[in-house]
C-alpha cells in the first residue's frame, strides 16, 4: 500500500512528537514525573494542516486507466501521423501500441480480481487487444474479419467511459494530442 508522501511526513512528526513527550516524561530528573512538553509552531502547523487531496479517482482502476492513457496516446499518434516523430516507423508505432494494449488486458484482469465493479474494464480491454490483432493481420496479409478500424475506436472510447466513471478523466496531453491528429 502506498502512502501519500504528505500523510507520511505528517505520521513522522506525529511519531516524532509522541516520541519526544515520552523521553520528557522520562528523562525529568528525580522527583515526580511532570510532562512539560510543549509542540513547535512549525509541529502544530503540521498537525493541523490538511493533507493534500488525493486524486479523487478509484485507486484500484489507477494503474488500468494510465495503461489506456498510453494506449489513446500511441492511437493519437498514428490516426494524426506523427508515428515518424514519435515512434520513427509505423512498424515500430504497431508494435508499441499491441504492447500497450497487452499491459492494458493485465491491468484490466488485474482490477477485476479485486472486484465484479471492474468486470467490464477487464472485457473491454481484452476486445481491443482482440481487435487490433485482428486489424493488423487483415491490413498485413489481406485475411478478412468482422471488425472494422470503427470498433476498435468505439472499444476505445468505451474504455475512456470506464475510466471516467471511475474518476480518472483523459489528461490535459492526452486532449491535446487528439485535437493534433484530428481525433476530437
Amino acid at each position: 500500500m502506498m502512502v501519500h508522501p504528505k500523510r507520511m511526513q505528517a505520521l513522522v512528526v506525529v511519531g516524532g512528537v509522541v516520541t519526544s513527550l515520552l523521553l520528557g516524561a522520562c528523562s525529568s530528573g528525580g522527583g515526580e514525573a511532570t510532562p512539560s512538553a510543549t509542540l513547535s509552531p512549525s509541529a502544530l502547523e503540521l498537525l493541523t494542516e490538511s493533507p493534500e487531496p488525493i486524486a479523487a479517482g478509484d485507486p484500484d482502476a489507477e494503474s488500468y486507466c494510465l495503461a489506456y492513457f498510453e494506449v489513446d496516446g500511441t492511437r493519437s499518434a498514428i490516426v494524426g501521423d506523427f508515428v515518424d516523430e514519435d515512434y520513427g516507423s509505423m512498424k515500430a508505432a504497431e508494435n508499441a501500441m499491441r504492447k500497450q494494449l497487452r499491459v492494458l488486458k493485465r491491468e484490466g484482469i488485474a482490477a477485476e480480481l479485486l472486484g465484479t465493479q471492474y468486470a467490464r474494464i477487464a472485457k473491454l480491454s481484452t476486445r481491443a487487444l482482440n481487435i487490433y490483432r485482428k486489424l493488423l493481420k487483415k491490413e498485413r496479409k489481406g485475411k478478412k474479419t468482422k471488425f472494422t478500424v470503427q470498433d476498435f475506436d468505439t472499444t476505445l472510447l468505451r474504455i475512456e467511459e470506464q475510466c471516467d466513471g471511475f474518476g480518472w478523466p483523459l489528461p490535459e496531453e492526452n486532449l491535446q494530442a487528439r485535437a493534433d491528429a484530428g481525433r476530437v
